[in-house]
C-alpha cells in the first residue's frame, strides 16, 4: 500500500498542474493569472481533418521594452485551447510559437534576448513540420485587464493540397519550383528567406 501511495505522491503534481505554466525566471514578485486561446486555422478545403489546427506543446514569451522578461512551456494546451499563463505584469507583448519542439536554439533563450532578435528565429523544412505544422502569433497586453487573451495562430510553413474536382480526373504528376529548405518560424514583414537558403524544384 505505501508503494501505491509513493506513486500517487508522484502523479497528483502532475495530473492536476494541467496548462498552467511556470516562468523561466521566477521572483517573489506578485503574478497575475492570463488565460491565453490560442486559434489556428485549417487550411481551407484539406481532406486531413484537423491536423492544420493540431496544438502538441505551447512556447509562449512575454516581451517588454524589446526584450525578453518571461518564458512559458512547452506546455499542452486544454482541448479548448487555453493556457493560463501567471504573469509578472501586463506589460508588453507575448510571442506564441506552436509544435516548435524540433526548433534549435530555443532552450538558448535567456533575459535580455531581444525582440528583433527572437524574430529572426529559423528552422530547416523538416523541423517545421516534425510534430504537427509549426505556428506562430503574437498579442499585445497593453490594456489587457480581463485577465483573458485570444491570439490567431499562422502557420510558418507553407502546405500544398492537388486536389481534382472534376470526375473521372485524376493528377499524375505536378511539379513545383522554389521551393525554399528552411525560413522564419515568425511572420516577417516582407517577404523573407534566413541566410544560405537553398532554392529547388520538385
Amino acid at each position: 500500500m505505501n508503494k501505491f501511495n509513493r506513486i500517487w505522491g508522484v502523479l497528483l503534481p502532475l495530473l492536476m498542474a494541467g496548462c498552467h505554466a511556470d516562468t523561466a525566471w521566477d521572483s517573489m514578485e506578485t503574478h497575475t493569472g492570463t488565460t491565453v486561446r490560442l486559434l489556428a486555422t485549417e487550411t481551407a478545403g484539406t481532406q486531413t481533418g484537423n491536423d492544420d489546427a493540431q496544438l502538441n506543446d505551447i512556447r509562449i514569451y512575454r516581451f517588454d521594452g524589446g526584450t525578453l522578461k518571461e518564458v512559458f512551456g512547452p506546455m499542452t494546451p486544454e482541448k479548448d485551447g487555453t493556457c493560463r499563463l501567471d504573469l509578472k505584469t501586463n506589460d508588453g507583448v507575448l510571442m506564441v510559437l506552436a509544435n516548435a519542439s524540433h526548433v534549435e536554439g530555443l532552450e538558448n533563450l535567456t533575459a535580455g534576448t531581444t525582440l528583433e532578435e527572437f524574430k529572426k528565429l529559423w528552422a530547416v523544412k523538416e523541423d517545421m513540420a516534425a510534430q504537427g505544422l509549426l505556428m506562430s502569433g503574437q498579442a499585445d497586453l497593453a490594456g489587457t485587464t480581463a485577465g483573458k487573451l485570444e491570439v490567431k495562430l499562422k502557420r510558418s510553413v507553407a502546405r500544398i493540397d492537388i486536389e481534382s474536382t472534376d470526375k473521372g480526373v485524376e493528377v499524375l504528376q505536378a511539379s513545383i519550383s522554389q521551393l525554399a529548405d528552411r525560413g522564419y518560424i515568425n511572420e516577417q514583414t516582407e517577404i523573407a528567406s534566413p541566410e544560405q537558403t537553398e532554392k529547388r524544384g520538385v
